[in-house]
């Protein structure tokens, strides 16, 4: 399969909390700053968060892939986090006309073993948006 585009390079936007998450945090929006390398439809890359209340204060990975105009990757942070003990969280989404906007839903999903005689999913979802930093 020969890919037209190369999502390669600096992307910038944000990730928005949303069902699953209390009224603190419902609605918020945290700025994301996210390096990508394309290998022929296979994606790779770090992602930083702004350091806020609300975010978590590190850095991530992320792999995943493209097809077409629709985008999969998971977003792994190097330690454990209060929601997601496997510390994925993942991510679907299209492309904008121009390929030079990336937005989708995330979501975060965490099984609760507590009781072993009911499976219950925690975890929230939300949005998300990036746009590719050009050079001028």
């Amino acid at each position: 399969m020969t890919f037209d585009m190369n999502l390669s390079g600096k992307w910038k936007g944000y990730y928005q909390y949303g069902f699953g998450y209390d009224l603190d945090f419902f609605g918020k929006k945290v700025a994301i700053e996210v390096e990508i390398v394309d290998d022929n439809g296979s994606i790779s890359g770090n992602c930083k968060e702004e350091k806020s209340a609300i975010s978590i204060d590190g850095k991530s990975e992320i792999r995943g892939f493209y097809e077409g105009d629709t985008i999969s990757f998971l977003k792994t942070y190097p330690f454990s986090t209060s929601v997601n003990e496997s510390h994925e969280i993942e991510y679907f989404g299209e492309f904008d006309d121009t390929k030079t906007k990336l937005f989708g839903k995330w979501t975060i999903t965490e099984i609760d073993l507590q009781d072993l005689l009911e499976y219950k999913e925690l975890g929230g979802e939300g949005i998300w948006f990036l746009e590719k930093e050009t050079n001028l």
